[in-house]
């Protein structure tokens, strides 16, 4: 299949001495290089071709080695492009994840001053529990002594009544007798 510029390029006449040493030659032309191709570079990259007078294998050559750096390039491109979402993926996961264990945080210490706010709290209800058996215990003891003292005035008061009791028996049987002496005497 011919394309148009080969069919332009068969259809022009050479001009000079030089073109026509090439249109000997179809396979080859003389191509003269401008000065800022670093022609060293060129001759380094592709040691087998004649810069200056490349054949047209080498010219396909140029053309094949060409297309296998585009093909190259655009699968670099791709990778980069991949490494890149990649990265930037890992970076939302990574920030993600720092927020995550940020919030955590929080609520950790968040947790950790509610607890130290129980422990204080239940420290002040030990120290009032303490306080109240203190002052229930003093309580009971006040009680028990008062008891105990209630109890001797209990058996003192028994005793009185006891012995009042004996004395007033005592008495009615003393009245009793001096009224029947009476009676008798009467």
């Amino acid at each position: 299949m011919k394309t148009r510029r080969k069919s332009k390029a068969e259809s022009v006449v050479p001009e000079s001495d030089e073109e026509l040493d090439g249109a000997n030659d179809p396979a080859s032309f003389t191509l003269e290089l401008p000065e800022d191709i670093d022609v060293d570079s060129l001759q380094e990259i592709l040691p087998d071709v004649s810069i200056s007078s490349p054949s047209q294998d080498a010219i396909v050559s140029i053309y094949r080695i060409l297309l296998a750096q585009v093909q190259d390039g655009d699968a670099l491109s791709r990778e980069l492009e991949e490494a890149r979402a990649e990265a930037e993926r890992k970076d939302v996961e990574l920030d993600q994840a720092l927020q995550d264990k940020e919030s955590q945080a929080k609520e950790y210490e968040a947790s950790l001053e509610a607890m130290q706010k129980d422990t204080n709290n239940l420290k002040q209800e030990k120290e009032q529990l303490v306080s109240a058996k203190a002052a229930l215990q003093a309580q009971i003891n006040s009680l028990s002594s008062s008891q105990s003292s209630s109890s001797t005035e209990l058996d003192t008061l028994r005793h009185r009544v006891e012995d009042t009791e004996r004395e007033k028996r005592d008495l009615v049987g003393v009245v009793s007798r001096l009224k029947e002496d009476s009676s008798q005497r009467e």
